[in-house]
């Protein structure tokens, strides 16, 4: 049996559609993701880097490829963003959709992040829905569109995941799950004062310095837990689609519950409570932004056990 071979697809000298291969490469300068999951005829591929780039999911024959056919228009998917188009979010949520369409270009697919006034209702035609509000704010919109997928970004209410909306999820830790991890760095290292974080700009693990290069290069500023939430809202969902195909509503609404594997740049696969919370690390940080521990703290919990973080399950 022989294998497909990555270096010689992009690298065939006589192929007739050599020029199509170095196409195919070019618009992808972005430096320092994953590939994970690039499958081809049920061979799946792990550890492959496309010029640093991470495919997440890419799937031949599950999408179709307009680049291969050099005739099938891009399906144009829009996110809608309520919320300061100025702010930390929607730069992090912009970061996400550049991301979403370097991906896009062998996919077929194109993504547009379009800003929502407050009191605008969003098109039936949005695939998905951010939103950097309060607590009230997020539920209005969660309320107001019942059949589309609502991501909080920015409310860390613990009442907000209390209330287990459907179509409603979270990327921004909640109080409660910051609150867990301080418990547990503290049992551990009393008297030493750290910050719970879901970001930080001098990370480097994970392919999180590749991360917080990018959006600083991007948007000459650094990456925090606002733009780090708005950016994993937009980028699974484009992950999601890229490892399926589009979709929207109660389709869409359904596999974020129950396939989300995102990566985040955190090194653990997070997936969505029945809160509609991401579950991830709560990183640790001291005065002067660096990271000096994570949650789960290793010596108190198990630090592979996230739900040590946080509420897990809906109330009853």
């Amino acid at each position: 049996m022989s294998f497909f071979n990555p270096r010689s697809f992009f690298n065939q000298g006589t192929s007739p559609n050599r020029g199509w291969h170095r196409g195919c490469l070019r618009g992808f300068a972005l430096r320092g993701f994953a590939l994970r999951g690039f499958a081809l005829r049920g061979f799946a591929l792990r550890g492959f880097a496309l010029s640093g780039l991470a495919l997440s999911g890419f799937a031949l024959g599950g999408l179709a490829l307009g680049a291969v056919s050099g005739s099938a228009q891009a399906a144009e998917l829009t996110i809608g963003f309520y919320g300061d188009a100025a702010g930390d979010a929607w730069l992090g949520a912009e970061q996400g959709i550049e991301e979403n369409n370097a991906q896009g270009e062998f996919l077929n697919l194109h993504y547009t992040l379009a800003h929502l006034e407050a009191d605008e209702l969003a098109p039936a035609s949005v695939t998905a829905i951010v939103v950097a509000g309060d607590a009230d704010t997020v539920r209005r919109v969660a309320r107001n569109h019942p059949d589309t997928p609502v991501i909080n970004v920015i409310s860390t209410s613990t009442g907000l995941r209390a209330d287990c909306v459907p179509n409603l999820f979270h990327t921004i830790p909640s109080e409660r799950m910051k609150e867990d991890a301080l418990r547990q760095w503290e049992a551990k290292n009393p008297g030493t004062p750290v910050k719970p974080q879901a970001w930080s700009a001098l990370q480097k693990k994970y392919a999180a310095g590749q991360l917080n290069s990018r959006f600083e290069a991007a948007h000459q500023r650094k990456m925090n837990d606002l733009s780090w939430s708005g950016w994993a809202a937009t980028k699974l969902v484009g992950d999601l689609i890229a490892r399926h195909q589009p979709m929207q509503g109660s389709e869409l609404i359904d596999t974020l519950h129950m396939d989300t594997n995102f990566d985040g740049q955190h090194g653990v696969n997070m997936t969505f409570r029945p809160t509609g919370q991401l579950t991830q690390p709560i990183w640790l940080v001291d005065s002067s932004g660096k990271v000096v521990g994570e949650a789960p703290v290793r010596g108190v919990v198990d630090p592979t056990d996230l739900s040590t973080l946080g509420l897990t399950e809906c109330p009853k």
